[in-house]
């Protein structure tokens, strides 16, 4: 199946070589091969680089040197133009160190003319491109990974939650922008500075934080887990500010508790002097004030009622 794909989509190889001799011998090593090649030859840099702004070229044959201001400006220009095809330079027997520094200008290998056979030549056109692809492999994994780290540190300078990594020793190593701001210090004073609070690991507690200037009085919730920081075991410490939960519970204890004495204790006295008058214990009453007493007990016992589900419903 494998042999099947290459044959119906034959690779295309640019060959750059103004002696015709070594460009018919080239050609006639790929089309002889096992591997489908389709070469495709210019006699110049330029042409070369007319054709590398089309698609379909899977690998550059530049044979050096070119007479140009800079011999190897031509492996430059192809790189720049083409940086996802690999460059293969052809070198002459003597001339072995400017195929070394082609390499160091973007070329992927060398090729010595004079050394040339259909195997080597081959293997090293395969090693070129397959070295191409992975390489091009490796460049997606490492921007994907850069991506998401760049994500991940996003994430975590703008959380609203602070964040800390503390060592096994208390040291801290890392906070994010939130946890400077609810401790009242500076990146700089944290960094090295022992966290005095205790780390439970998985487990959240509460802590009250006094800022340095000692006005400000903070409670926090520490969620704590264990993590790996730099290849060495550490604390993750999360920090989300309950302070002004913990005010509008304090308001929320001194409604309920003014439900509790200012609503309940006057309905008590008003349904024990409703009692008291129905029981005729404070002088006889007709049939229309014994109605109205009695309205006035049902009408004291809902409202009662209604107390006592929203006292319920604070504690729930």
């Amino acid at each position: 199946m494998r042999r099947q794909e290459q044959v119906d989509d034959p690779l295309r190889l640019l060959l750059v070589e103004r002696d015709l001799a070594v460009a018919n011998t080239i050609e006639k090593f790929l089309t002889t091969a096992d591997w489908p090649w389709k070469v495709e030859h210019v006699a110049s840099v330029s042409e070369g680089l007319d054709r590398l702004a089309q698609d379909g070229i899977s690998l550059v044959l530049l044979s050096l040197p070119i007479p140009e201001p800079h011999p190897l400006d031509p492996v430059v220009q192809m790189c720049v133009r083409a940086p996802h095809i690999p460059v293969l330079a052809l070198v002459c027997p003597n001339e072995e160190a400017l195929g070394m520094e082609a390499m160091h200008h973007g070329a992927q290998d060398y090729l010595v003319k004079g050394q040339l056979n259909q195997e080597m030549f081959t293997r090293a056109v395969r090693y070129a491109i397959e070295r191409r692809r992975l390489l091009s492999e490796l460049e997606r994994s490492v921007d994907s990974l850069q991506t998401s780290e760049a994500n991940l540190q996003n994430v975590i300078e703008n959380n609203a939650d602070g964040i800390l990594v503390v060592d096994p020793e208390g040291r801290i190593l890392f906070v994010n922008p939130a946890a400077e701001t609810l401790l009242g210090r500076t990146l700089k004073e944290l960094i090295g500075s022992r966290f005095e609070y205790p780390l439970a690991a998985d487990k959240t507690t509460e802590i009250h934080i006094v800022r340095p200037n000692g006005q400000d009085r903070l409670t926090v919730e520490m969620q704590v887990v264990e993590t790996i920081w730099e290849g060495k075991r550490a604390s993750l410490a999360s920090l989300h500010d309950v302070t002004e939960r913990e005010r509008v519970e304090r308001m929320k204890d001194e409604f309920i508790s003014t439900v509790s004495h200012e609503l309940r204790t006057p309905l008590t006295s008003m349904k024990g002097v409703v009692a008291l008058m129905l029981n005729r214990a404070l002088g006889e009453i007709n049939p229309e004030q014994e109605d109205f007493l009695k309205t006035m007990r049902e009408d004291i016992d809902r409202l009662a009622e209604l107390i006592n589900n929203i006292l319920d419903l604070s504690k729930v």
